[in-house]
């Protein structure tokens, strides 16, 4: 019986001598095993109250729909049909691609004449713009959205481009697009040229679609909606960076749910265009756009575009 007692308290003893070798090798080994990157730290919960995030550039230009006369407005080009509820918003009953197009004070004869004089990339990113320097390239765009049946689609808005057709290969359809979904999700898409578009780089195991906190669906609700883009000057380089702003109370009280900057590495066949593969978008546009797909039927209200001067808030 001795001999069988001190055998167990040395087995015992072996065992437990075995079994913290056991976990401190686990845990030194765990120590050394490379883990997969955190996604981007969620963004700072940032809430600004009014109308404006960024205030408008000085005698820069700026447009606010005028909800009485909408239809009369040259700026104001859509492509769906539109009537007017008796709240004093405007209604979309279009089964296709809706487009409501705002140009620019100085877009007049770009209009009348539809040309362009280059679309080769590197070109236009040398000068600033498309058209003419008074062009929108730092721009908050702004506008209050109600969705009266649900579809699987987005509003977007986008800027620094203009012919989205495949003419010219399709090089006048370059953008960045920010997309407010119908399910309360949001997504950023980079349009090389039209039509190629190129998720916002992220680690292949993050979602699609980042869904905003509380949000839920959209339909039967107004919400205010602010998509951004503006460029940021490093050491003489510009990046663009884009950013979203909900107001999912209507109440005026603004937060932000997005924001990303382009720092390359973002696209691999803009060279088409001339510019590099992966060309940074910094250009202005003579023509900003609200955009939708397949809907039912949308209303909306309070639309506005500025030439904002991001760097001076």
């Amino acid at each position: 019986m001795g001999k069988i007692r001190k055998f167990s308290i040395v087995g015992i003893a072996i065992i437990i001598v075995a079994i913290a070798i056991l976990v401190y090798y686990n845990y030194n080994i765990q120590l050394t095993i490379p883990r997969p990157a955190l996604p981007p730290s969620t963004i700072d919960i940032v809430t600004k109250n009014g109308n404006i995030i960024y205030p408008t550039k000085l005698q820069a230009d700026e447009w606010f729909m005028d909800p009485i006369t909408l239809t009369k407005d040259k700026r104001f080009d859509p492509n769906a049909k539109l009537i007017q509820n008796s709240d004093g918003s405007w209604s979309v009953d279009s089964k296709g691609q809706t487009r409501l197009n705002v140009w620019t004070k100085g877009s007049d004869n770009f209009r009348q004449n539809g040309g362009i004089d280059t679309y080769n990339h590197s070109v236009i990113e040398a000068r600033g713009y498309w058209y003419k320097p008074s062009d929108w390239k730092n721009v908050e765009m702004t506008g209050y959205f109600k969705l009266n049946e649900y579809v699987e689609d987005e509003y977007s808005t986008y800027s620094r481009s203009i012919w989205h057709n495949r003419t010219h290969n399709g090089c006048g359809g370059s953008d960045y697009k920010l997309k407010l979904h119908f399910d309360g999700s949001v997504s950023l898409d980079k349009e090389e040229w039209h039509v190629l578009y190129t998720d916002q780089p992220k680690p292949s195991w993050m979602l699609e679609h980042k869904i905003v906190d509380g949000l839920g669906n959209l339909t039967n609700r107004w919400i205010g909606l602010k998509n951004i883009v503006y460029n940021t000057d490093q050491n003489g380089t510009f990046y663009p960076t884009m950013e979203m702003w909900i107001d999912e109370t209507n109440n005026g009280t603004w937060k932000k749910v997005h924001e990303y900057t382009d720092r390359g590495a973002w696209g691999s066949t803009m060279n088409r265009c001339g510019g590099a593969p992966d060309q940074l978008i910094t250009w202005g546009s003579p023509v900003a756009t609200f955009r939708w797909d397949d809907t039912a039927d949308v209303d909306f209200r309070n639309l506005s575009v500025r030439e904002i001067d991001p760097h001076s808030s």
